[in-house]
């Protein structure tokens, strides 16, 4: 017999086991969904483990399979296991902050292309780059220099996540990176009314550029190699319910597992993030002073 281990959108820090018909053995996956009967209720459940064996008398039949694939990768498995602890939310509630709402209520999303599921692999060499501080003090250079990064990872054929504090600023983006002809740009917000299909689609590709607020953090990207984080010192970028947790924090968390570098751009970086540079954990770079600043004492 096969059992699976599921976690659930809740306040409940712990795995349920489940039996798996046994006509569904060959079909589950850790990082799919199922639904399962969660007191008296049909409920949305993420698999994060399998197991021949169980210690519960009485355990009940999942209902079905939602995916036949891994919805989440490996590393995206990692990541939520990781902000679940430093958030102190549950496994669940942390996989739920990642997904689209209509993902969460169990919509279902086309199969994956033949082939598209290798792509979802852990880093094969995971160690982030010091982040770098960005102080970027005129607006139109700094999107000179984002464009700069953007083509560099697109030779290399590595994937982007642009993070910006508000939707209008958000589209400004896309616009100019579009005008700059980067190839495949995504746009990530939670008022996006196809989210889960642009989620996908970014999903399925060997690399892309997304720009998006800051749930797009959690963008599931194949060769994620570079984060930047656009006026880094704005509060929007805190979430306020649970998990609640700050996108530059998730930067940082996933550049160790993916192994990218994570940018911190700012007119006037934040005391944390200053504070990382004074302590060496990060590099600082005044985009193109042109004249020298007026020593200040105190």
């Amino acid at each position: 017999m096969l059992y699976v281990k599921v976690v659930l959108g809740l306040p409940l820090d712990c795995a349920f086991d489940y039996l798996v018909p046994k006509e569904l053995e060959k079909e589950v996956s850790i990082g799919a969904r199922a639904w399962v009967n969660f007191r008296n209720k049909k409920s949305v459940g993420y698999v994060v483990g399998l197991a021949k064996r169980t210690k519960i008398k009485k355990v009940k039949e999942i209902l079905g399979l939602i995916d036949k694939s891994p919805l989440l990768s490996k590393n995206l498995l990692l990541l939520a296991r990781s902000l679940a602890d430093y958030c102190c939310s549950s496994y669940g509630e942390a996989i739920e902050a990642m997904l689209p709402l209509q993902l969460r209520k169990g919509k279902t999303l086309g199969d994956a292309p033949q082939g598209t599921t290798s792509l979802l692999k852990t880093a094969s060499s995971p160690s982030g780059s010091v982040p770098q501080v960005l102080e970027g003090r005129e607006p139109g250079k700094r999107w000179e220099f984002y464009i700069e990064e953007l083509k560099k990872a697109e030779s290399a054929g590595n994937s982007v996540i642009v993070l910006f504090s508000d939707i209008q600023t958000l589209l400004k983006a896309k616009d100019i990176f579009e005008k700059a002809r980067i190839k495949d740009v995504f746009l990530f917000h939670r008022k996006e009314k196809d989210e889960s299909l642009i989620w996908q689609e970014a999903r399925l590709k060997q690399r892309c550029v997304v720009v998006g607020t800051r749930s797009a953090i959690f963008a599931p990207l194949n060769n994620l190699k570079l984060i930047i984080i656009d006026r880094e010192e704005d509060s929007v970028y805190k979430q306020e319910q649970s998990p609640h947790y700050h996108a530059r924090q998730i930067a940082f968390m996933r550049a160790e597992t993916e192994g990218a570098q994570v940018i911190l751009e700012s007119t006037s970086p934040s005391v944390e993030s200053f504070f990382l540079t004074q302590e060496k954990k990060a590099t600082y770079q005044i985009l193109n002073r042109v004249k020298p600043y007026p020593e200040i004492s105190i």
